[in-house]
């Protein structure tokens, strides 16, 4: 981790991992994960909901789109942007999430057309997904994000005491995340300029396990 970058305008904290310097995506650069027999001509993966623990077949999927457009995997910028809550208790801060997970998981697209759906389902929480599709798309979306359970939020946010989030920081380089784009979910912007600002410190130098 070579470099840190508070943005006031967006109110979001990237850490950019072997680069010397923080950029700034473009829309143009934006890529959805390419089916299974895509090429892949962007430089750029901007998306949401990267569980670290479960990114590799995301990543392997990336990864063969970009050999297939016969262009190298290095240089190639993969981006998620997590939001992050900090606080003692992780079961109170995963409660501040709730709404925004079941959005994108039931409520965006249709019953047949959800991405957000179909990647929860794909790392073990396909029950979970039919669920809070059903219950959103039914009209109940407070209903939908009682569903979500901790384990869920946990793995696809940064939650709880800082020192244990910026542990978590780390493993998104370890698995070949280039830019980690934070989002904090605080109530105002002085709260969510604080987050920021106490990550930027406490995250230290890492070093990542990204390969070319």
């Amino acid at each position: 981790m070579t470099a840190a970058d508070i943005s006031h305008f967006a109110a979001c904290l990237q850490f950019v991992f072997n680069a010397g310097e923080c950029r700034n995506p473009t829309v143009d650069q934006v890529h959805r994960i390419a089916g299974p027999e895509e090429p892949l001509h962007t430089d750029k993966e901007i998306g949401i909901m990267l569980a670290p623990e479960h990114a590799a077949a995301s990543i392997d999927r990336l990864r063969a789109g970009r050999e297939r457009s016969g262009r190298p995997w290095r240089g190639f910028d993969l981006v998620p942007t997590v939001p992050v809550i900090l606080g003692p208790d992780v079961e109170a801060c995963a409660d501040a999430i709730r709404g925004y997970v079941a959005l994108y998981v039931g409520g965006m697209g249709s019953a047949k057309q959800n991405f957000y759906n179909r990647l929860v389902s794909s790392i073990g929480f396909e029950e979970t997904a039919r669920r809070v599709q059903v219950a959103y798309l039914d009209g109940r979306p407070r209903d939908a994000a009682a569903l979500l359970p901790l384990e869920l939020l946990d793995a696809v946010a940064l939650l709880g005491p800082a020192e244990r989030v910026a542990e978590r920081v780390h493993r998104y380089a370890d698995v070949g995340v280039t830019t980690l784009s934070i989002t904090p979910f605080d109530h105002t912007p002085t709260e969510r300029l604080a987050t920021l600002r106490t990550l930027a410190e406490l995250v230290g130098p890492a070093s990542p396990q990204g390969s070319a």
